[in-house]
């Protein structure tokens, strides 16, 4: 039993805020590109399913690995984007960019007995720069 709970009491000590010792929060004023949409993909930094990550597409091209408790913005021309996560389940969502907007896209994972299924929800930017300024940057 201590050989179980060991690896998960270490695992739940790390998230965005212990990985960013300094305690300062990711700043996000963030000025919108007059012929561009901008979208900032996130994942919060959760225990069940921080093992899994997934690539996210756009238009079936592919962006970046969405691990556990990461963010990356990404610049698209205006109008109707398809963005796609899978590992096993898959999840798919199309929203119209439109010129000077900013989004964010919300990645998680429902963590089942093998593998976990990617869900993406497109948040308000109240809600995503909260959650964003406790994940890190993604090179």
């Amino acid at each position: 039993m201590k050989n179980v709970l060991i690896p998960i009491l270490i695992f739940s000590l790390f998230n965005c805020k212990t990985l960013n010792p300094s305690g300062n929060k990711n700043s996000f004023k963030v000025s919108p590109l007059n012929d561009k949409g901008i979208v900032f993909i996130y994942r919060p930094s959760f225990f069940a399913g921080s093992a899994i990550s997934y690539i996210v597409k756009a238009n079936n091209q592919p962006l970046m690995e969405l691990n556990n408790g990461v963010y990356k913005s990404f610049t698209f021309n205006p109008g109707e984007v398809t963005f796609e996560a899978e590992t096993i389940g898959s999840a798919s969502i199309t929203f119209d960019v439109k010129k000077g907007e900013i989004y964010f896209l919300k990645g998680n994972v429902l963590a089942g007995p093998l593998i976990g299924k990617p869900f993406l929800t497109l948040v308000s930017n109240d809600i995503g720069e909260k959650e964003i300024s406790e994940c890190m940057l993604k090179n």
